[in-house]
Protein backbone atom coordinates (compact mmCIF):
# COMPACT_ATOMS: atom_id res chain seq x y z
CA UNK A 1 0.00 0.00 0.00
CA UNK A 2 1.37 3.40 -0.93
CA UNK A 3 2.56 5.32 2.11
CA UNK A 4 4.07 2.43 4.02
CA UNK A 5 7.84 1.93 4.08
CA UNK A 6 9.01 -0.92 1.85
CA UNK A 7 12.30 -2.78 1.82
CA UNK A 8 13.38 -0.59 -1.13
CA UNK A 9 12.61 2.53 0.92
CA UNK A 10 14.67 1.10 3.77
CA UNK A 11 17.66 0.48 1.48
CA UNK A 12 17.44 4.10 0.29
CA UNK A 13 17.14 5.18 3.91
CA UNK A 14 20.38 3.38 4.84
CA UNK A 15 22.30 5.48 2.32
CA UNK A 16 20.51 8.76 3.08
CA UNK A 17 20.61 8.62 6.86
CA UNK A 18 24.09 9.36 8.21
CA UNK A 19 23.49 7.46 11.45
CA UNK A 20 22.36 4.35 9.60
CA UNK A 21 25.18 4.56 7.06
CA UNK A 22 27.77 4.90 9.84
CA UNK A 23 26.23 2.04 11.84
CA UNK A 24 26.24 -0.19 8.76
CA UNK A 25 29.91 0.56 8.15
CA UNK A 26 30.75 -0.18 11.78
CA UNK A 27 28.94 -3.52 11.56
CA UNK A 28 30.78 -4.44 8.36
CA UNK A 29 34.09 -3.38 9.90
CA UNK A 30 33.35 -5.49 12.96
CA UNK A 31 32.68 -8.54 10.81
CA UNK A 32 35.98 -8.08 8.95
CA UNK A 33 37.87 -7.48 12.23
CA UNK A 34 36.43 -10.57 13.89
CA UNK A 35 37.22 -12.64 10.79
CA UNK A 36 40.87 -11.54 10.77
CA UNK A 37 41.48 -11.63 14.52
CA UNK A 38 39.67 -14.75 15.63
CA UNK A 39 41.34 -18.03 14.83
CA UNK A 40 38.28 -20.04 15.81
CA UNK A 41 35.90 -19.91 12.82
CA UNK A 42 33.00 -21.01 15.03
CA UNK A 43 33.27 -17.72 16.92
CA UNK A 44 33.26 -15.88 13.60
CA UNK A 45 30.14 -17.72 12.39
CA UNK A 46 28.35 -17.02 15.69
CA UNK A 47 29.34 -13.33 15.50
CA UNK A 48 28.16 -13.14 11.90
CA UNK A 49 24.82 -14.75 12.76
CA UNK A 50 24.32 -12.29 15.63
CA UNK A 51 25.01 -9.33 13.33
CA UNK A 52 22.66 -10.70 10.65
CA UNK A 53 19.93 -11.30 13.24
CA UNK A 54 20.33 -7.76 14.61
CA UNK A 55 20.12 -6.35 11.07
CA UNK A 56 16.98 -8.32 10.27
CA UNK A 57 15.29 -7.28 13.53
CA UNK A 58 16.24 -3.64 12.94
CA UNK A 59 14.88 -3.78 9.39
CA UNK A 60 11.61 -5.30 10.61
CA UNK A 61 11.24 -2.47 13.12
CA UNK A 62 10.99 0.03 10.24
CA UNK A 63 9.50 -1.81 7.25
CA UNK A 64 5.72 -1.70 6.79
CA UNK A 65 5.36 1.31 9.08
CA UNK A 66 3.50 4.36 7.82
CA UNK A 67 0.03 5.58 6.99
CA UNK A 68 -2.30 5.77 4.02
CA UNK A 69 -5.73 7.16 3.30
CA UNK A 70 -7.89 5.20 0.86
CA UNK A 71 -11.63 4.77 0.41
CA UNK A 72 -12.48 6.91 3.45
CA UNK A 73 -10.24 4.97 5.86
CA UNK A 74 -7.01 6.17 7.45
CA UNK A 75 -4.72 3.16 7.93
CA UNK A 76 -1.90 3.71 10.44
CA UNK A 77 0.95 1.40 11.45
CA UNK A 78 3.31 2.98 13.97
CA UNK A 79 3.97 0.07 16.32
CA UNK A 80 3.74 -3.06 14.21
CA UNK A 81 -0.02 -3.44 14.04
CA UNK A 82 -2.39 -1.89 11.55
CA UNK A 83 -5.04 0.49 12.90
CA UNK A 84 -7.88 1.47 10.56
CA UNK A 85 -9.84 4.62 11.33
CA UNK A 86 -12.87 5.45 9.14
CA UNK A 87 -13.13 9.18 8.36
CA UNK A 88 -16.38 9.45 10.35
CA UNK A 89 -14.57 8.12 13.46
CA UNK A 90 -11.80 10.71 13.32
CA UNK A 91 -12.58 13.02 16.21
CA UNK A 92 -10.04 15.68 15.20
CA UNK A 93 -7.44 16.14 12.49
CA UNK A 94 -5.05 19.08 12.34
CA UNK A 95 -2.27 20.04 9.99
CA UNK A 96 0.46 21.40 12.28
CA UNK A 97 3.92 22.83 11.78
CA UNK A 98 6.60 20.26 12.62
CA UNK A 99 8.45 22.72 14.87
CA UNK A 100 5.28 23.37 16.92
CA UNK A 101 4.57 19.72 17.80
CA UNK A 102 7.32 17.12 17.92
CA UNK A 103 8.25 13.89 19.70
CA UNK A 104 10.19 14.68 22.86
CA UNK A 105 10.52 11.23 24.47
CA UNK A 106 10.50 7.80 22.86
CA UNK A 107 8.44 5.28 24.85
CA UNK A 108 8.97 2.46 22.35
CA UNK A 109 10.01 2.32 18.73
CA UNK A 110 12.76 3.77 16.62
CA UNK A 111 14.09 7.29 16.34
CA UNK A 112 16.66 8.20 13.68
CA UNK A 113 17.43 11.46 11.96
CA UNK A 114 15.18 10.68 8.97
CA UNK A 115 12.55 8.33 10.37
CA UNK A 116 10.78 8.01 13.70
CA UNK A 117 8.18 5.38 14.37
CA UNK A 118 6.60 3.98 17.49
CA UNK A 119 5.06 5.33 20.66
CA UNK A 120 6.37 8.73 21.78
CA UNK A 121 5.48 11.44 24.25
CA UNK A 122 5.01 14.68 22.33
CA UNK A 123 6.23 18.07 23.54
CA UNK A 124 2.56 18.76 24.35
CA UNK A 125 2.75 16.09 27.07
CA UNK A 126 0.39 13.69 25.28
CA UNK A 127 1.39 10.19 24.19
CA UNK A 128 0.99 9.45 20.48
CA UNK A 129 1.64 6.83 17.86
CA UNK A 130 4.26 8.49 15.67
CA UNK A 131 5.36 8.00 12.08
CA UNK A 132 7.68 10.66 10.69
CA UNK A 133 9.52 9.95 7.45
CA UNK A 134 12.09 12.31 5.90
CA UNK A 135 11.94 16.03 6.34
CA UNK A 136 8.54 17.61 5.94
CA UNK A 137 7.37 20.99 7.19
CA UNK A 138 3.89 19.93 8.24
CA UNK A 139 2.43 16.93 10.01
CA UNK A 140 -0.97 15.45 10.75
CA UNK A 141 -2.15 15.34 14.33
CA UNK A 142 -5.05 12.87 14.36
CA UNK A 143 -7.29 11.98 17.30
CA UNK A 144 -9.57 8.98 16.82
CA UNK A 145 -12.94 8.37 18.50
CA UNK A 146 -11.21 6.55 21.40
CA UNK A 147 -8.95 9.51 22.16
CA UNK A 148 -5.80 7.89 20.72
CA UNK A 149 -3.46 10.37 19.08
CA UNK A 150 -1.35 9.80 15.96
CA UNK A 151 1.36 12.16 14.77
CA UNK A 152 2.08 11.48 11.10
CA UNK A 153 4.34 13.18 8.58
CA UNK A 154 5.81 12.54 5.18
CA UNK A 155 5.68 14.44 1.89
CA UNK A 156 1.97 13.53 1.44
CA UNK A 157 0.71 15.04 4.71
CA UNK A 158 -1.09 18.00 3.12
CA UNK A 159 -2.83 15.91 0.44
CA UNK A 160 -3.96 13.32 3.01
CA UNK A 161 -5.29 16.12 5.25
CA UNK A 162 -7.27 17.61 2.35
CA UNK A 163 -8.71 14.20 1.38
CA UNK A 164 -9.82 13.45 4.95
CA UNK A 165 -11.38 16.91 5.33
CA UNK A 166 -13.22 16.49 2.02
CA UNK A 167 -14.60 13.08 3.04
CA UNK A 168 -15.59 14.29 6.51
CA UNK A 169 -17.42 17.29 5.00
CA UNK A 170 -19.20 15.03 2.49
CA UNK A 171 -20.19 12.64 5.30
CA UNK A 172 -21.59 15.39 7.53
CA UNK A 173 -23.66 16.95 4.74
CA UNK A 174 -25.60 13.70 4.15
Amino acid sequence: MDGFLSYQDFLKLIFQDRVLAFSSLVMLGTIVYVYKMVKDRTAFVVSLLIVIFAGVMFTRSVVDRGYAYEDGVLSVNTEGKMIRIPANQIQDIQLVERNAVYPSLRVSGLGLSSVETGLFTLNTGREAGVFLYFPSDRALLVTDGNGHIYYLADPRSVSVYEAVQKDRAAGSSM
